[in-house]
């Protein structure tokens, strides 16, 4: 579905990624791993559009995207859900969800997609009339996903869903997210936290200073003693 040819990219004179090739089939969920720094934001801006690479190819479904605009490769089926959540804090929860859908036409089809935003987190259903900027860490980041579910994607990119989260909330995102992939939905997240992206993800790629060091299956690299010393904390 996703796949990423030698993407070199940089901020001024400053290589943020150096040669990347990622590969994401359909239905997989696909874990990018690393340290702060390391460039996973910046693959994930690269793959939207939000930064351009200086040199590789990016493709979806078969499809050069790398002159595409940001909102052209939304509407083609990419979701974001971007570092830190970014919600839109004086508009209500219903108010950003609308935004996610901001190229939709069919009142409808907005409408169903809400509904079907509220199945999937209660809680926003209960906040719905409440300003984003008044609701607690995990709620922003239901809704981040939800807005980012809006243009029914085929592809969900996250990033860091476990910043600034308490554990117990970064493991029901989580849950949330991998219950979105069984259901279908190919998910590619770029994480800090490798232990947990690793119980949910089924491959996942290590990333250092802007190089791929390492790919392979989660439970792989779960028992990988490099891994386990530099991102396990065990």
């Amino acid at each position: 579905m996703l796949k990423l040819e030698n993407i070199n990219t940089f901020y001024g004179q400053s290589q943020a990624l150096d040669n990347i090739s990622i590969e994401v089939k359909d239905g997989e969920f696909v874990t990018i791993l690393g340290a702060n720094g390391a460039g996973k934001s910046t693959i994930m801006k690269t793959i939207m559009g939000l930064v351009k690479a200086s040199s590789g190819t990016i493709s979806f479904n078969g499809q050069d995207i790398a002159s595409l605009p940001p909102w052209e490769r939304a509407n083609i089926g990419i979701g974001y859900v971007p570092e830190g959540r970014r919600v839109f804090p004086e508009l209500t929860v219903e108010e950003n969800l609308k935004m996610g859908a901001y190229s939709v036409k069919d009142s409808k089809v907005i409408a169903t997609n809400i509904e079907k935003s509220y199945e999937l987190f209660p809680r926003l259903k209960e906040r719905k009339s409440q300003l984003a900027k008044t609701m607690s860490g995990g709620e922003q980041q239901m809704l981040a996903i939800a807005r980012a579910l809006m243009l029914s994607p085929k592809l969900l990119l996250i990033d860091e869903i476990s910043m600034g989260l308490m554990p117990i909330l970064v493991n029901h995102s989580l849950s949330i997210v991998k219950k979105l992939n069984s259901a279908g939905l190919t998910i590619l997240m770029v994480e800090q936290n490798a232990n947990k992206a690793l119980k949910v993800a089924g491959r996942g790629y290590i990333l250092k200073t802007g190089k791929i060091i390492m790919h392979d299956t989660s439970e792989n690299l779960r028992n990988n003693t490099e891994v386990i010393k530099a991102y396990l904390g065990e």
